[in-house]
C-alpha cells in the first residue's frame, strides 16, 4: 500500500489542519491558516509560489504537511483535491445571537454537536478503537479475577 493510499483513510485535509491548529509553531499556524483561506487556489500552486503568498520558506511548508501527517507539500495537496473542498467555505453553525428565537437557539445547538460528533467519527481509527476495547477486556478480566493489572 503506498503512502498516498494510506493516507486517504485519514480524515480529508481540512478537517486534519484543524484538527492541529493548537499545536502549530507560529510560521506552520500561518501556512495552515492560507490553506483554511485558500484552498481551491492552493491546489494548483506549486510549493515556491506557496511559500512566497504566505510569508515563509519552502522547508517551511513542508515542516507544515510532516507535522500534520503527510509526506510533504505534494501529498497534501492530493488529498484536497481529492477532498473537493468538501468543507471549505461550509459555513456549519451560526454563533448565537441575543436576538436569535429558542427555535433557532436549539437549531444552532443541534447543528454544533452533530458537526463535533461528524468530525470525530471521521478521526476515529478502526485499529485504536479495536486496541481500546481490548485492553479495556483485558483490564476488567484482571478486575473480576481480583487480580491488579500493572501494565497496558
Amino acid at each position: 500500500m503506498t503512502k498516498i493510499e494510506r493516507k486517504n483513510t485519514l480524515p480529508n485535509g481540512i478537517l486534519r489542519i484543524k484538527s492541529h491548529l493548537t499545536s502549530l509553531k507560529p510560521a506552520e499556524r500561518k501556512v495552515a491558516d492560507y490553506i483554511l483561506d485558500n484552498v481551491n487556489e492552493v491546489i494548483h500552486l506549486s510549493i515556491t509560489k506557496m511559500a512566497e503568498n504566505v510569508g515563509v520558506s519552502e522547508a517551511t511548508v513542508v515542516k507544515f504537511c510532516q507535522h500534520i501527517g503527510y509526506s510533504g507539500y505534494q501529498e497534501l495537496k492530493i488529498i484536497l483535491a481529492q477532498a473537493g473542498g468538501k468543507e471549505h467555505g461550509k459555513h456549519i453553525y451560526g454563533e448565537i445571537e441575543a436576538n436569535d428565537n429558542l427555535d433557532i437557539i436549539i437549531e444552532k445547538i443541534f447543528q454544533i454537536y452533530n458537526q463535533s460528533l461528524n468530525n470525530t467519527k471521521e478521526l476515529l481509527k478502526n485499529a485504536d478503537i479495536k486496541a481500546s476495547v481490548e485492553m479495556i477486556l483485558k483490564a476488567a478480566g484482571y478486575i473480576s479475577l481480583g487480580l491488579e493489572h500493572r501494565e497496558l
